[in-house]
């Protein structure tokens, strides 16, 4: 079984597979060799500001303890360290395991958290993020939006 080769285009990181053609594994600032972008199984996580990590949630994929610790450590590599806000995206109706809402997944990041923004467009998602929320109240200002936009526009804003 060939498992696919690895190699730099430019600024992005390619795996290609003789069957599936070229992947974008991650995207690098070419001037800092800061890693800008990742594919987790969970999501693709990407730093477009030195304060912001975006969390985009696949579709059709299952949140579980252990895919949301891949993209909280991905988020830390991200960051490098320095404190920052994260958005996540979660659009459309996903599956989630239980045990996701008896999890503190922000415990190893509340020094160098700033913000917590969630785009949900599911009713059912938005209450379960509520949910977690309440189980495991934030030390940093946490909000529930239904657009990618007004979750943006809130991180901009200069007490966030």
């Amino acid at each position: 079984m060939n498992p696919g080769i690895a190699l730099m285009n430019g600024s992005q990181l390619l795996f290609w597979k003789h069957d599936r053609g070229p992947i974008i594994i991650a995207t690098f600032d070419v001037a800092t060799a800061m890693l800008q972008e990742t594919d987790t199984v969970l999501a693709r996580v990407l730093c477009e500001s030195p304060s912001v990590v975006e969390v985009h949630i696949k579709p059709d994929v299952r949140i579980t303890v252990e895919a949301f610790g891949e993209v909280m450590q991905v988020r830390r590599s991200l960051m490098k360290g320095g404190k920052g806000a994260i958005l996540f995206v979660a659009p459309g109706e996903l599956e989630w395991e239980t045990a996701v809402l008896r999890t503190d997944h922000f415990n190893d990041d509340r020094e160098n958290l700033t913000a917590v923004a969630v785009m949900v467009d599911s009713r059912v998602l938005n209450t379960v993020v509520n949910t977690y929320f309440t189980l495991f109240p934030p030390e940093f200002p946490m909000k529930v939006f239904d657009s990618v936009e007004a979750a943006k526009e809130w991180l901009r804003e200069p007490a966030v």
